[in-house]
């Protein structure tokens, strides 16, 4: 094989060295690598598109384009344990953000070679345009802005608003907002343990016949293996896999579902093993579906119980990517806007948070200020804008739950638990038959910051079937903690320095298109509520207690030290 170099067209860069990681005693473990696999890359797949490659030949660049250099970094804690795997990833982008394969950087490349003329279609400079040109192609396609964004403006020349976001005009845009609330209130009204479109959970395909999963008590640690209800003894171990929801079937469910084994078909939930938030949102995606029975799935938060068993880098890959987009959100059915500018709330009637979605009236696990779990009761979801700028983008946020809160403690507002009676007839589902205690007066709500929510709560009976354990509300929190805090540098689509990625919508969250994950074209830009939701119509630490007014029964704003600040742009 003959190896032939191939030299740089244009000497024309937009590299920047000063975007490069710091390495040595004061970096965070990078350090300078190699560049060969990208100079290979890139020359094989430069020759092959001008058509002049050659066989026998092997074709290998001369140098990277000025400013960009490879970077090393071992594996984080958690999936470095007995791996040794070292990530490289391609530093000097101007936005600051790296590419983690050469061909992800090849459409930057050719943008370089044209000296800048050729427009570039790589994911970081198209993800620097994306909201904007999602605005302008909304904007052509009805020759006005969005809804919220106008009604934003209004509130800018008016000073002060407190008016529905509507299109009263378009009966499309009305069924469309009706079929999402239907769809919305129907996941409320299931059963908390029924995993919801889009949520991605843990499952696994095939085991042993007769077999359930549960936890043996044998050892000095619980494991979660096969157990034969036949014949009494317990086999090997489910191979774990994270994927994402993509139908569930349109029937009613009871807890003695978790664990029925002769599921027809057609009462089947249907999954996509889950890729990861990086890369082309147009990649391919296995080829079919994965059937599996709602015995077959767990929450996806689970995964710290449910492998305690296993070596973290034994995971399967697909539940190592699924915990790097637990540090990203998209809000759903923007409905209301209130305020004075230059701030504003915007109320929405659900939010998906990490792995699921989370919709008004659910019971939500967050953690307190005492760094215990509680539970709170969503009676509102608030995007809270707090320095809005002409043009309206690029301004500070935090997200906000409000609720009626519960501690599973005594609480200094309440000694004495919620009645039985009251825990069966009024509280959601999810938490029933836990003991709780209130922990506030009914006259005022109370909120926690995003940074703070977990996930749903889910029913005592489904837990103690899973966990073998007696209903704690603290599962799931080790996962959602440990990826929060090691995992969230990997989602690249983050701006620096940002904790969070909040995602137009749940396809952009996931990383995925609509026409890749379920085989339909990309939804009308007239969208009220963006892709997701559109397919979804189409488809059958410690906050603060506020007062509410008596005269606008809205709530006032609180102080927390606990919020999140993160950039959006108003769509």
């Amino acid at each position: 094989m003959t190896t032939v170099v191939i030299p740089l067209t244009s000497a024309w860069s937009d590299g920047d060295s000063t975007k490069w990681p710091v390495t040595g005693a004061g970096g965070d473990g990078f350090q300078v690598w190699l560049p060969d696999l990208y100079l290979k890359t890139l020359a094989q797949t430069w020759m092959r598109d001008r058509g002049e490659a050659e066989e026998g030949k092997e074709y290998v660049l001369e140098s990277l384009p000025v400013g960009y250099q490879v970077f090393g970094k071992p594996r984080d804690r958690a999936s470095n344990v007995g791996s040794g795997r070292v990530d490289k990833y391609l530093h000097g982008h101007p936005s600051g953000r790296s590419f983690n394969a050469p061909t992800q950087f090849y459409l930057h490349f050719l943008h370089l070679m044209s000296s800048g003329t050729q427009p570039c279609a790589c994911r970081i400079c198209a993800l620097g345009q994306s909201r904007r040109t999602t605005n302008q192609a909304r904007s052509a396609a009805t020759e006005e802005p969005s809804n919220l964004h106008r009604t934003l403006g209004e509130l800018e020349q008016a000073d002060y608003i407190s008016q529905d976001i509507m299109e009263p005009q378009s009966p499309t845009w009305q069924a469309n907002r009706q079929s999402l609330r239907t769809e919305l209130a129907k996941s409320v009204n299931q059963p908390s343990f029924v995993p919801r479109k889009g949520e991605i959970v843990l499952f696994y395909v095939l085991g042993p016949p007769n077999c359930e999963v549960t936890a043996d008590r044998r050892g000095p640690t619980h494991t979660f293996r096969f157990f034969d209800v036949v014949a009494r003894q317990y086999l090997g171990y489910p191979d774990w896999e994270a994927g994402i929801v993509v139908h569930v079937p349109n029937r009613d469910y009871t807890v003695h579902d978790l664990f029925n084994m002769q599921t027809p078909n057609e009462e089947q939930f249907k999954v996509v093993p889950y890729l990861g938030p990086n890369g082309d949102p147009d990649r391919l995606l296995p080829d079919e579906t994965v059937n599996v029975s709602l015995h077959q799935i767990r929450p996806f938060t689970f995964t710290t119980e449910l492998m305690t068993n296993i070596a973290v880098g034994d995971y399967d890959p697909s539940i190592w990517l699924a915990l790097d987009v637990l540090s990203s959100f998209a809000l759903v059915d923007k409905n209301r806007v209130e305020g004075h500018w230059p701030t504003a709330s915007v109320y929405c009637g659900a939010a998906w948070v990490g792995a699921e979605l989370l919709v008004l009236g659910d019971a939500v696990r967050f953690w307190g200020h005492d760094g215990q779990v509680k539970m709170l009761v969503v009676e509102k979801i608030e995007l809270k804008l707090t320095d809005l700028v002409a043009g309206l983008e690029g301004t500070p946020s935090e997200i906000w739950f409000s609720g009626r809160a519960y501690s599973q403690h005594p609480t200094s507002f309440s000694p004495e638990a919620v009645s039985a009676e009251e825990n069966m007839t009024t509280m959601p589902k999810g938490s029933q038959k836990y003991t709780w205690y209130p922990m506030h007066d009914t006259n005022v709500l109370y909120r926690a910051n995003v940074n703070n929510v977990i996930g749903r709560c889910y029913e005592a009976d489904a837990v103690i079937l899973w966990l073998a354990a007696l209903p704690d509300v603290v599962y799931g929190a080790a996962t959602v903690a440990q990826a929060r805090e090691d995992r969230a540098s990997n989602d690249t689509r983050k701006p620096e320095g940002q904790q969070w990625f909040f995602a137009d919508d749940r396809l952009q969250q996931l990383n995925v298109t609509a026409t890749k994950l379920f085989g339909m074209e990309e939804p009308n830009p007239r969208s009220a509520s963006g892709l997701w939701e559109q397919f979804v119509a189409s488809s059958s630490a410690e906050g603060t207690s506020v007062p509410i007014q008596a005269n606008t029964a809205q709530m006032t704003v609180g102080e927390s030290s606990n919020s999140t600040n993160v950039q959006v742009v108003i769509n």
